[in-house]
Order: structure tokens, then C-alpha cells, then sequence
């Protein structure tokens, strides 16, 4: 049964009925559309722990008949409809009204939020408009040998035809999720995704033919991750304008620019000298976006007759690599970063620091400090006494906690340092939190141990513990 009582069946899968015929050889078997259909229940049902309901027409919904009274209710009453695109598909003899109406009603399907799923399984030209703008789930290759394109898996699919049960492993999830949001009447995130969800997102180039499975790959990838991948629609090539001004719509929303390279070439737009894969660099580049890109480590640029391409391959931003180690780090690369400590509020040390230990207590102590958020006051070098005190008195009634600096002065100035801050700490109404003596370099042997220890006064070896001042600023916050 269907996820959702305003759907009778999970999936509609509309296909022409010359894609689904046997093979000479393999008559005695179901045709190609057919398993596929099979398979793609099975996978369902697996991810969505029921049975999926899986609706096919073997009564030859793309041939010249027109659209009957059943096969519209059951477009109507399916929560999602998968296209079976091909050659034949578009070339099935429906009148012109009878393809407009399908169109209309996938039309008016995806704007009430069953969604269009598009299987292409084999190189495609002109694709009609409602069916154009969603990225097809790839069905089909080219072997190195052979540049004409072959349908997974056909006649029959072979088990180990790893690639033939990615891609449809990766449909039955999308769909999965998608009948889970309309059963949950849960409105989809709009494609105008904030600022503040940048830092989700990450723009995946569009590729050349050869490198289509990479990309599904890399993209499968960063889904798992927790990413959102854009484009999430392709991108129109027909007005170079409205194509530039999409690639900049998704960069906006992006924190990533991720982009695969071969050694094709690739398309250019009519009378241009880049290529599309070009320009979508040069986009990414112009808005500042993060880059890293990818080619494998066996290709040779020296060998790209195309200066322009092999300067792209070549780029400060492509990593020569595997494809493993290239998700791998795009996760690491598109991770945000992590949030600065908390600047606790109003937070002020009193640092008592000795003349020879000046310069260390500003150049260290302060940077930490800083860092921190945490205001700190240390005794002018210049004044008059009486000046000197009235500061000194006054930081200490004050600050949240002594740092007493013993680096390079004597041990006797540490204790008179120590002694200060407790007699002025001792008339406050509220009793500070701690005094600590800050041990740090030199080594001990040019200089004596601290011989002396009071209550409530902590000793931070520095030496020998180069967290000690941080944990002691930590517990501050």
C-alpha cells in the first residue's frame, strides 16, 4: 500500500513501450523497463520498511493510444512519477494534445509537491520543458572503446553491474525520502535558501559525459555528509545570460564551489571562447566562493592540446588525486568552522608583572587574554607613586583574578607581588575568585624554586604544562 492516504501507488512510471521490449535471446524474460519497475519496488520497500506500491502500464501508455480513464486516475492518486527518458520516449506518436496534457498533469503534480523523477537511459537531446529542469538520474555510459552510449544493465541486468544498482539505489533513496515528506505534509526547503544556510551547501559543477558517474558519486557522498548539493536543478543553456545569472543564483547560496575536470574539453556557448566548465570556474572565482577541484592523478596535462583547458587543469585549486581522498576532503573543506570560544562578559584580570618580566607579560599574557575576551590592566611604568598605588589598589578591588608574572625577576619580588595582592584583596566585600603566579621560561636552573604557598593562590608551571594558563583562563568563563 501507498505511504499516504491521498495516494493510492508510491510511483507512476510513465516509458515508451519500444524501451521495455526483450532482447533477441532474452524473449522469455521481462523487458528492460519492466525489471527495472521490479527492482526499483524492491529497493523502495526496503527503505520505507513496507511494501512499495509500484505502478507500471504494460498496455502501452506511450504509444498511439490516448491517455484512458485509468491510467489518469492512476496519475492522479501516485505520489511520485518516474520518466523512463529516451529517443523513444520523445518519439512515441501521441498527438500534440495528448503530450501536452501528460506535461500539464506532471505539471501540475510537482507543483503539489510529487515530485518528477527522471531516469534518462541513454543520451537525450531536446528534452520538453517540464521535464527539463530536473537533474536525470543516469542510466546509461560510454565505454573508453566506444564512444555510442549503451543502457545499463540491458538487456538484463548482471549482479555485478555495479553501476546499473548505484544509480538505483540512489533513486529508490531520493524517492524514499520525497514519500516521506509528502506523507509527513512537510513543505520542501524553497530554493531561495537563506545565508544562513550557505554553510549546508555546496555547488557541484556540472561535468562533461565522461565524468557524469564521478559526479553522482561525489554528490552521493556529500548528501550523507549532511550537504546540500546544488544545482538542484539543471541549469538552462539557452540564453548564455539567464544561464550565468542561475550559476550565480546557486553560488550565492553556497559556501563551496566543488567542480570535476578531465581531459574533455567540454561544450562552449555559441560564439565563446570558454567553456561551460570554464565559466562556471570563472563564477565561482569572481564571488570570492571557496574552490576545490578535482582531476585524477593519472592524467597528463602536457598532453591537452587546449591551452585554456589544460591552464583549468592546471589551476591553484585542482587537486590531482583520487576520487576517495577528493570527497574526503571536500567534507573537511566544507565543514564550517568552529565557533571562536565564548567571550565571557566583563571578565578583568589584574597582571602583576615585575620589570624584567614586562615584555612578556604584554606580548603573552595579554594575547591570551585578548583572545579570550578578557580585559586586563597592568601597572604604568612611569608615574609617581602614590599614582602607582591608587592604580594598583584599584584593579584589585576590581578584577576578577591576579596573574602574578615570574619569568625572569626574582623569587623575593614574586612574594611581595603575592602579598600585595592579598592585603588589597582581603578588603573586599566579595572575595576574588583566585590569584595565581605564573611559572614560565627561563628553566629553573637559573632561577630558585617558588618556596613560598598561600591559600587560595594557584601555581601554573607553564614549563612543563603549556595548557596551565589556558585552563586557568578557562575557569574564568
Amino acid at each position: 500500500m501507498a505511504l499516504d492516504s491521498d495516494h493510492k501507488y508510491d510511483v507512476f512510471i510513465s516509458y515508451a513501450h519500444a524501451d521495455n521490449q526483450p532482447f533477441s535471446g532474452t524473449v522469455d524474460k521481462p523487458g528492460w523497463v519492466t525489471i527495472f519497475a521490479d527492482s526499483l519496488g524492491n529497493f523502495l520497500s526496503r527503505m520505507l520498511n513496507r511494501d512499495a506500491s509500484v505502478w507500471i502500464d504494460h498496455s502501452e501508455l506511450t504509444g498511439n493510444a490516448p491517455l484512458t480513464p485509468a491510467i489518469i486516475d492512476a496519475l492522479r492518486q501516485s505520489a511520485t512519477i518516474v520518466v523512463v527518458m529516451s529517443p523513444r520516449y520523445l518519439a512515441s506518436k501521441w498527438c500534440d494534445r495528448e503530450r501536452d496534457s501528460f506535461l500539464q498533469f506532471v505539471k501540475q503534480c510537482t507543483d503539489a509537491k510529487s515530485r518528477v523523477f527522471r531516469v534518462d537511459i541513454d543520451a537525450i537531446g531536446e528534452i520538453p520543458e517540464e521535464l527539463g529542469d530536473r537533474i536525470g538520474y543516469t542510466f546509461w555510459a560510454k565505454n573508453l572503446d566506444d564512444p555510442t552510449p549503451r543502457t545499463l544493465g540491458f538487456p538484463v541486468p548482471d549482479p555485478s553491474d555495479q553501476e546499473y544498482y548505484r544509480q538505483l539505489n540512489r533513486l529508490a533513496r531520493e524517492l524514499s525520502k520525497e514519500l516521506k515528506c509528502v506523507n509527513q505534509g512537510s513543505i520542501k526547503k524553497d530554493s531561495n535558501t537563506s545565508e544562513s544556510d550557505a554553510s549546508e551547501s555546496i555547488f557541484l559543477a556540472e561535468v562533461t559525459d565522461d565524468l557524469d558517474s564521478k559526479r553522482e558519486e561525489v554528490k552521493d557522498y556529500l548528501t550523507q555528509a549532511g550537504f546540500r548539493i546544488l544545482p538542484d536543478s539543471w541549469h538552462s543553456y539557452e540564453q548564455l545570460e539567464t544561464y550565468l545569472d542561475s550559476i550565480d543564483g546557486d553560488l550565492a547560496r553556497c559556501q563551496l564551489f566543488a567542480q570535476l575536470l578531465s581531459e574533455v574539453v567540454g561544450k562552449r556557448p555559441f560564439n565563446q571562447s570558454s567553456t561551460y566548465a570554464q565559466l562556471q570556474y570563472q563564477r565561482a572565482l569572481a564571488t570570492g566562493k571557496r574552490i576545490l577541484q578535482w582531476r585524477s592523478d593519472k592524467i597528463k596535462t602536457e598532453g591537452v592540446s587546449d591551452l585554456d583547458h589544460r591552464a583549468l587543469l592546471d589551476g591553484p585549486s585542482v587537486r590531482a588525486e583520487s576520487i576517495e581522498e577528493y570527497k574526503r576532503a571536500l567534507v573537511v573543506s566544507a565543514k564550517p568552522p568552529k565557533p571562536p570560544p565564548p567571550r565571557p562578559a566583563n571578565k578583568f584580570v589584574y597582571v602583576s608583572a615585575d620589570l624584567p618580566d614586562r615584555c612578556r607579560a604584554e606580548e603573552l599574557i595579554g594575547r591570551r587574554l585578548n583572545e579570550r575576551g578578557i580585559g586586563y590592566s597592568m601597572v604604568p611604568q612611569q608615574g609617581n607613586p602614590e599614582a602607582v598605588r591608587q592604580f594598583i589598589e584599584a584593579s584589585l578591588a576590581n578584577c576578577d583574578a591576579a596573574l602574578v608574572i615570574y619569568c625572569a625577576t626574582d623569587q623575593g619580588s614574586v612574594l611581595s607581588q603575592v602579598l600585595q595582592c592579598r592585603k588589597i584583596i582581603a578588603q573586599r566585600d566579595q572575595p576574588i575568585p583566585a590569584i595565581a603566579i605564573y611559572d614560565g621560561p627561563p628553566p629553573p636552573e637559573q632561577r630558585s624554586e617558588i618556596s613560598f604557598q598561600f591559600p587560595n593562590v594557584e601555581f601554573l608551571n607553564c614549563r612543563h604544562d603549556q595548557t596551565a594558563l589556558e585552563k586557568f583562563l578557562d575557569g574564568l568563563i
